[in-house]
């Protein structure tokens, strides 16, 4: 075998084995939390590269770029209210919830999640229940949106607890068995897109090292 081959092959490897061993590393209970999320993050991650056309956002200036780059639009309103949140423009996110086209139950759902959360950030008293009412409109029942929703309204309360010492991985725990097996594989599935990418470079330098330290690059 080729060295370069055996390299890109070691990097591979390195990548992989790293990935899963984070998943064995995990406390049982802190994975089965992030599995919860995971019923909300990935089809949410999923809808924004659908409706919007660009990648997510992760990191402020990211998103403050992400702003600047996509002018006010009303069939993205939803996605800059949210951003907007996140970097701290609190009064144009509410201006941009508040004007998110109602047409179906979705699209009222997603404004009633974003006003609740800002009444949150803002230190209000947002009402957890009727959120956890209007989610059950979403779709129909067992579906994808609805679970989706219910989960939304999950992780407000979540959030909620955590910031004031409850347990907030409990509410996690009860929606990751809502949605079963499919939790998990969601929570491999956004994994893996985060760390092999990263890890791979990372596993081309470690595997050359192993090459040269064993001696290996000048037997291939």
């Amino acid at each position: 075998m080729p060295w370069p081959l055996a390299l890109l092959g070691g990097s591979v490897v390195f990548a992989v084995l790293i990935t899963e061993l984070w998943f064995v590393a995990l406390p049982r209970r802190v994975r089965r939390a992030w599995e919860g999320y995971a019923v909300v993050g990935n089809p949410e991650m999923k809808r924004w590269v659908a409706g919007t056309g660009t990648q997510v956002p992760t990191s402020v200036p990211a998103m403050r770029r992400w702003l600047q780059r996509n002018p006010d639009r009303p069939e993205m309103r939803w996605a800059r209210a949210e951003l907007l949140m996140i970097t701290g423009e609190l009064s144009e996110a509410r201006s941009a919830a508040e004007g998110i086209p109602v047409s179906t139950a979705q699209d009222r759902f997603d404004r009633h999640a974003v006003l609740v959360y800002l009444d949150w950030v803002e230190g209000g008293d947002p009402d957890f229940e009727a959120l956890r009412l209007d989610a059950e409109t979403v779709g129909q029942p067992g579906s994808a949106e609805r679970l989706v929703a219910r989960g939304e309204a999950t992780i407000a309360v979540a959030r909620d607890l955590a910031a004031s010492g409850g347990d907030w991985m409990a509410r996690l725990i009860e929606l990751r068995d809502e949605a079963g097996p499919a939790a998990g594989r969601m929570l491999r599935e956004d994994t893996r897109r985060a760390f092999y990418p990263r890890l791979l470079p990372l596993g081309l330098v470690v595997s050359g090292l192993v090459l040269l330290v064993s001696g290996l690059v000048g037997s291939f």
